[in-house]
């Protein structure tokens, strides 16, 4: 399933961005949550708008993001990196979209939020175990 995601989809832009290339993928991750994903709309290749910024993000946004960046990363990569950022992050299962979404944990903009969703799984079919 994840194959046939990625294969479909091309890496998204953040507009007006420019990327340092001397960031790890987890700390471009860290930054994207933490700080850009309230700043920058997301575009794709074809220069349409896919999310507006301030938005919670799904595993596929993010790792189509950083896919942008980081050619040869895997989405078993950043989910590891989801997990590492622990208690900066919330992850809470949308039933609008009926993904899991990430955000900083600060925020509360989405409705529609199962929250200690431990048994929803991502877009993928996974479980995420929290740490």
């Amino acid at each position: 399933m994840i194959k046939e995601y990625i294969k479909k989809e091309e890496p998204l832009y953040l507009d007006g961005y420019i990327h340092d290339s001397s960031l790890s993928l987890e700390e471009f991750i860290s930054l994207f949550l933490l700080k850009l994903n309230d700043k920058h709309f997301t575009l794709t290749q074809y220069g349409e708008t896919q999310c507006y910024p301030g938005k919670h993000r799904s595993l596929g946004d993010i790792y189509l993001i950083c896919k942008k960046f980081y050619n040869n990363i895997t989405i078993d990569e950043v989910k590891e990196h989801l997990l590492n950022l622990g208690n900066k992050l919330v992850g809470h299962y949308c039933t609008t979209i009926k993904k899991r979404i990430y955000e900083h944990a600060d925020s509360n903009k989405c409705m529609g939020w199962i929250q200690s969703d431990k048994n929803y799984k991502d877009e993928f079919g996974d479980i995420i175990e929290y740490r």
